[in-house]
């Protein structure tokens, strides 16, 4: 933790776990941007570790909305930062569109291309800042709906919400009614919302912080496990037909409860590190790392064209995993880099 000017502390271990959620939503992205997903298929022979991988860091996302909950739930808000949202996330999608149009790297050949590139959030060309801005500008109403509420009545309204969200979306199939949108939607969000606020201001019942880490493996296992089942025992059956990857949406059970334990993890430990302002910058980072490589342009040519995730998935588990972990770094590397170039320029523009 680091004292500040006004008098906030510093809490470098959710730094911390935003960072790895970064690395993991690049993985994420790897593995689905990169065809991994969609070509490897079924879970056999061929797969099962990248599977592994995929279940372990798809609840990347949760995470950070929960993080977010965490500080927005205690937090004054500021039109100001609404405004640095928008001009960042247009900084890199005009830039990078001018890039690929200048190099013609991207065939434009809609006007729907041009729209996404100059109104992104309008065009949800990145759908979770889309969904996150209008989370934080309904924050401050949400909080003034949990200061409505005591202890017992938000326990009570966090687990009706609970079985709703999550028992009737996953454990009977065809039942989602609530949330269509296996966890990218507004509706999933506000729900984490007042999770992690929940946390936030009463915190949950003390245990040994190690369980927390071991239970995010376990529910990270259970969610691998249940496609190789669901492929393998159900597929036959009519009602169990689509729900082969039941468990990888971010609003499903196994999801929910991973991120839930991963960011418990983290809140519960004390860290101080060696290098407090490098944590701090790269945690800040990891908003334009999101931007640049998750552009919609530059995902044409990153992942088959650059890190060559096509060549490397014929090759042994060691050469795909060792590709994967070198371009998973590199990326976020190189994206960090250019988002603290773009934020001291910013600064000294008065921007």
């Amino acid at each position: 933790m680091k004292k500040k000017e006004s008098g906030i502390r510093r809490n470098y271990n959710l730094d911390l776990l935003r960072i790895i959620s970064m690395l993991m939503i690049i993985t994420v992205h790897y593995c689905t941007h990169g065809y991994y997903i969609r070509t490897a298929g079924s879970i056999g022979s061929k797969s099962p570790m990248l599977w592994q991988i995929y279940s372990l860091c798809y609840c990347a996302v949760n995470i950070y909305v929960l993080i977010s909950g965490y500080f927005l739930c205690k937090s004054e808000f500021k039109w100001k930062k609404v405004l640095k949202l928008i001009i960042e996330v247009l900084f890199y999608s005009i830039i990078i569109g001018i890039i690929f149009f200048l190099f013609h790297l991207y065939d434009f050949n809609s006007l729907r291309d041009f729209l996404r590139v100059i109104f992104p959030i309008m065009s949800n060309t990145y759908w979770f800042i889309s969904i996150y801005l209008v989370l934080y500008i309904a924050s401050p109403y949400l909080n003034k709906f949990i200061k409505l509420l005591d202890k017992k009545e938000y326990q009570k309204f966090i687990i009706i919400n609970a079985i709703i969200f999550l028992l009737c979306n996953n454990l009977i199939p065809g039942t989602n009614l609530i949330d269509t949108t296996r966890g990218y939607g507004l509706l999933w969000f506000i729900f984490l919302y007042f999770v992690s606020a929940y946390i936030r201001l009463y915190d949950l019942p003390k245990i040994r912080n190690i369980y927390y880490l071991i239970l995010y493996f376990v529910f990270s296992y259970i969610t691998y496990i249940s496609r190789f089942i669901s492929i393998k025992y159900l597929s036959s059956i009519d009602i169990f037909r689509e729900t082969k990857d039941i468990l990888f949406s971010y609003n499903s059970i196994t999801m929910f409860l991973s991120a839930l334990c991963l960011f418990l993890f983290f809140k519960n430990i004390d860290i101080k590190p060696r290098m407090p302002g490098l944590i701090e910058k790269l945690s800040i980072a990891t908003f334009g790392v999101y931007l640049i490589h998750d552009n919609f342009l530059l995902r044409t040519i990153l992942y088959d064209r650059l890190l060559k995730v096509t060549y490397f998935m014929e090759k042994s588990f060691f050469w795909k995993s060792f590709a994967m972990g070198v371009s998973v770094f590199t990326i976020f590397y190189i994206c960090s880099c250019i988002e603290m170039i773009r934020e001291s320029i910013f600064k000294k523009l008065g921007i």
